[in-house]
């Protein structure tokens, strides 16, 4: 009898821990979505605005620009655990927009008496480029929480339309950024990033003139990981 009283309290509270266990998963839904592991597979789309160019205060000497980037990025996570995850990422950039940049133009003239003369002149417009940051690396921390801190790191390249980001540089250009922000989780694997990078831009010493551009970059973007 005794054997059987026991049996029936073990069993009793098996039951009870699975259902307390069941329980808190459906109250909180981050539990079970909210960690990386590896193996996984993320996509971000992301935007980011510099509304100016800090020269002299890191790496590049350009002040007064704007810059614009838009991105696709693909991330594999390469390792993780309860707490921390580690993920290789990739960036396409389909947009990258350079504002104020200056291009050197002759313009011609013509005097009543059919005499002609010409005067260069400097003209600050916006310039077009694509690109792509195909080595990257992402730690994220705070793995059990609905919120994930990340640092981030990058390399890649961007080519523009026009000579960046002054007449007799060059239109390709290197690229490298580091920087750090937060995920947000939902209750599914989507996911809103915000983040922040310091973006260095240069042609490394290939061209007549390398100033180098810097851009603090404040961006916004939507995950997803399967």
């Amino acid at each position: 009898m005794g054997l059987l009283c026991f049996s029936g309290t073990t069993g009793f509270g098996y039951e009870k821990g699975e259902a307390a266990k069941s329980s808190t998963a459906a109250t909180n839904p981050y539990r079970l979505s909210s960690r990386l592991a590896s193996g996984m597979n993320g996509l971000t789309f992301w935007s980011g605005i510099s509304f100016d160019s800090p020269a002299g205060r890191f790496f590049g000497a350009i002040a007064d620009r704007e810059f614009i980037i838009i991105g696709l990025q693909y991330g594999k996570i390469i390792a993780a655990n309860r707490f921390v995850a580690l993920e290789y990422t990739c960036d396409f950039i389909p947009v990258a927009m350079v504002t104020k940049n200056p291009r050197n133009e002759i313009v011609t003239f013509r005097t009543p008496n059919g005499d002609s003369f010409s005067v260069a002149r400097i003209r600050r417009t916006s310039v077009y480029g694509v690109g792509l940051a195909p080595v990257g690396w992402r730690f994220y921390a705070w793995q059990s929480k609905p919120v994930r801190l990340f640092l981030s790191v990058s390399a890649g390249f961007l080519t523009f339309l026009d000579e960046v980001p002054l007449p007799d540089a060059r239109k390709f250009n290197f690229t490298f950024d580091f920087g750090g922000g937060v995920q947000l989780l939902s209750r599914s694997r989507w996911a809103v990033t915000l983040g922040y990078k310091l973006h260095h831009l240069s042609n490394a010493n290939t061209a007549p003139v390398n100033p180098g551009l810097d851009a603090n970059i404040f961006y916004l973007g939507i995950s997803s990981f399967r």
